[in-house]
């Protein structure tokens, strides 16, 4: 069978075109493969895995791409934060961005305030206050033999106590408040002089 010359060169030709427009179709399909791969490396802190191999020989099905074959403004979106198998979920709203790790254990809890006690004694009887930090409270107060009590604030502010001396009348008004995580007092008598 005799193949003339412009049959040849129709067919050269023809293998010509097809294989500059295989190589241009790859070029623009690898480019735009390579926008994904960064942009997952981007939000899911430079991910090992490789980039998929894309099946379609065709530049205008790829939604990454403009028709002129640039990368187009809309962001790609390739999978949601909970079916990514290649790292922590990206930051909200699925804007690329530095990646943030999980948080590896839950914050400790804060020390415990450690209770400090403190008592004051006097004429009329006993007063121990416990301070947790600024908080007072009154942990006991025990009137002395011939005196009547009143527990008028219990905390946490400040305590208040008055011890009254059913025979003698004398009053003896205890407070107390903390300072520097420890109870301190003050003592005023019926008559308005003070001791502490």
């Amino acid at each position: 069978m005799k193949v003339s010359r412009a049959a040849l060169v129709g067919v050269a030709t023809w293998l010509v075109v097809v294989a500059v427009g295989s190589t241009l179709v790859w070029v623009v399909i690898s480019r735009a493969g390579a926008g994904v791969v960064s942009s997952d490396q981007t939000a899911f802190g430079s991910s090992t895995s490789p980039a998929p191999q894309p099946s379609s020989s065709a530049p205008s099905k790829d939604p990454s791409k403009s028709s002129s074959g640039r990368p187009s403004q809309q962001p790609t979106v390739t999978t949601s934060p909970s079916e990514s198998p290649t790292g922590p979920a990206s930051p909200a709203g699925g804007a690329s961005g530095p990646a943030t790790q999980p948080a590896t254990s839950a914050p400790e809890p804060p020390p415990p305030v450690t209770a400090r006690r403190a008592t004051w004694q006097g004429p009329g009887g006993r007063v121990v206050a416990e301070c947790r930090g600024a908080s007072v409270s009154l942990a006991s107060a025990q009137p002395n033999g011939g005196y009547a009590i009143d527990v008028g604030d219990r905390g946490p502010e400040q305590l208040e106590v008055e011890f009254e001396g059913r025979d003698s009348g004398a009053k003896f008004h205890v407070t107390a408040v903390c300072s520097g995580g420890a109870p301190r007092f003050s003592v005023e008598s019926e008559n308005g002089g003070a001791a502490d």
